[in-house]
């Protein structure tokens, strides 16, 4: 387990029990949410966020999966409730935001993306963009230097 700097957010690589295999090992490793996720540097977005998450409480939803979800729901220009039930339904989304297998349960509420927002507010979103093109730009995919991201709910 990976702490983040004596703060209540962790994140864990977790081994499968034997003879079961991830659900990724089912799925098309073309696809551009598969590709995408390996080129997103989520160990980067991690330390950056983990700022925003307090040691004392409940811990928050997990970086990756708020980032992803957040990601997906600016990819299909639609509404946090309609992000949040794709992912549920989606394999490709649940493997992007890392989940191994299929949950049995219900991942996230709608409600946890406007929590997650007010949580990083504009600063956190540059900070997203910030690593997202930097990464990008090391490997030659943008060329450009200004991103301009539109934070605003949509009903």
């Amino acid at each position: 387990m990976i702490q983040a700097s004596a703060m209540s957010i962790s994140r864990s690589k977790k081994q499968l029990p034997m003879f079961e295999q991830k659900f990724v090992d089912y799925l098309n490793p073309d696809h551009e949410l598969l590709r995408a996720a390996e080129l997103i540097d989520w160990d980067s977005l991690h330390e950056t966020l983990s700022v925003y998450y307090s040691p004392l409480g409940l811990s928050g939803k997990p970086i990756r999966l708020m980032v992803g979800i957040h990601i997906l729901k600016h990819r299909c220009n639609c509404s946090d409730e309609i992000a949040v039930e794709e992912l549920h339904e989606n394999a490709y989304g649940q493997c992007f935001c890392e989940f191994e297998r299929f949950p049995k349960a219900s991942i996230v509420e709608a409600g946890s993306l406007v929590k997650f927002r007010d949580r990083i507010g504009a600063k956190g979103e540059k900070e997203i963009e910030g690593v997202l093109l930097k990464a990008w730009k090391e490997m030659g995919l943008v060329g450009t230097k200004k991103i301009s991201v539109d934070t605003t709910a949509q009903a």
